[in-house]
């Protein structure tokens, strides 16, 4: 059975609808040029170049000017700095600042009846280039038109593209997927949990409602944060808020986690000497925690009682394989003997905001970007 089709242009013609088919079309048909391609041969019907959209958008602008000057634009709702005039013909505005007294005043330059004649007609062919009742264009990169004829521009449209990373959200069966130095928060840090949805789900669940341990991060640039997910603390009769997510775990949960599962394991694997930077007893993490705090209350008065500091520890990269295996088996027993909500944890990291710093020129070099820090068969 061939899928159903729908045209949304002519079932919806909205100018939304209309700028996202133009779009489509451009993305889709536009694959670079380069000087040794043959000459394409236009519809000079149904296509319209960069070039003609955008001098004839212009030439809207100029058959409505009250509409052309909303309330945004107009000089006293601007900064002095990003005012634009010019000597000559055109007048510039040097008044007074009102910007700020007017931010929270609503745009009233045109009533909304205006506003709303004008939608079927100006206003959606502004946004569209499609005149009411014409069957809409589409937008094409036209080599003789948009494309400057001089040699030394021309590698503008060869289409090279720069692929990059904006975030990176992976579910990893250990912490031995990770090739760099992990740096361990051994403090509960609730703070640090997930605090808004990243799109991504674990058995169903939104990974952003599965309660979870920070366990730390890893890497300089890119910094993972690491997690450890338990599904078996999710709760779905939960009332969950914007403010409470219900995804943080109880401080006895987390003392059994590093007290019996990694601690030990940590102390097992670690040399006398690789140690002797690690305090091993949660006991003695919790007291070293507090001390910013007995401080504050004995010198200054007022200071919060509750406030921890955190401390961490580098595992290196070379033990955590191993020390994993040890945290995993006493995971388990923890769980089987002691009904400890360990079954099924995944390790989930979460890396956001680094557009700029994870690029490459193709996929395969950018893929190695992240699996220099990670490396996992997922």
């Amino acid at each position: 059975m061939n899928p159903l089709r729908i045209d949304i242009t002519k079932e919806f013609p909205l100018p939304q609808a209309l700028v996202a088919r133009m779009l489509v079309d451009h993305l889709v048909d536009f694959a670079g040029w380069t000087k040794g391609d043959e000459q394409e041969v236009y519809d000079k019907e149904k296509d319209i170049f960069i070039l003609q959209f955008v001098e004839r958008q212009q030439s809207l602008t100029h058959t409505d000017p009250e509409m052309m000057q909303p309330d945004f634009a107009q000089d006293d709702r601007l900064p002095r700095d990003i005012r634009t005039w010019q000597k000559g013909n055109r007048r510039y505005y040097d008044g007074e600042d009102l910007w700020k007294e007017k931010l929270s005043k609503p745009f009233q330059h045109l009533p909304e009846k205006p506003w709303i004649r004008r939608y079927s007609g100006i206003i959606e062919e502004l946004l569209t280039g499609t005149r009411v009742g014409s069957e809409p264009k589409n937008l094409k990169v036209g080599k003789d038109v948009d494309i400057s004829r001089q040699p030394d521009k021309q590698h503008i449209a060869e289409g090279q593209v720069v692929l990059d990373i904006d975030s990176v959200l992976a579910i990893l069966p250990g912490l031995d997927a990770f090739n760099s130095t992990v740096n361990v928060c051994l403090t509960p840090a609730p703070y640090k949990n997930i605090h808004a949805n990243i799109h991504l789900t674990y058995k169903r669940i939104p990974i952003h409602h599965i309660p979870h341990i920070y366990v730390g991060s890893s890497g300089i640039d890119s910094k993972y944060d690491i997690f450890i997910l338990l599904p078996d603390l999710y709760n779905r009769e939960v009332k969950r808020t914007k403010g409470n997510l219900h995804n943080h775990v109880s401080d006895a949960v987390h003392k059994v986690f590093l007290e019996k599962c990694f601690l030990p394991a940590v102390s097992k694997i670690l040399g006398p000497n690789e140690a002797q930077s690690w305090k091993l007893s949660y006991d003695v993490i919790q007291a070293n925690s507090t001390v910013a705090a007995k401080e504050g209350n004995k010198y200054s008065r007022g200071f919060s009682r509750l406030r921890r500091q955190e401390i961490r520890c580098d595992l290196d990269k070379k033990h955590l394989a191993a020390i994993w295996a040890e945290c995993h088996k006493e995971m388990v027993r923890q769980h089987k003997d002691f009904n400890q909500p360990f079954h099924d944890y995944k390790i989930f990291i979460n890396a956001k905001g680094y557009k700029h710093s994870l690029c490459a020129a193709d996929f395969p070099e950018l893929m190695q970007v992240y699996k220099a820090e990670v490396s996992c068969l997922i």
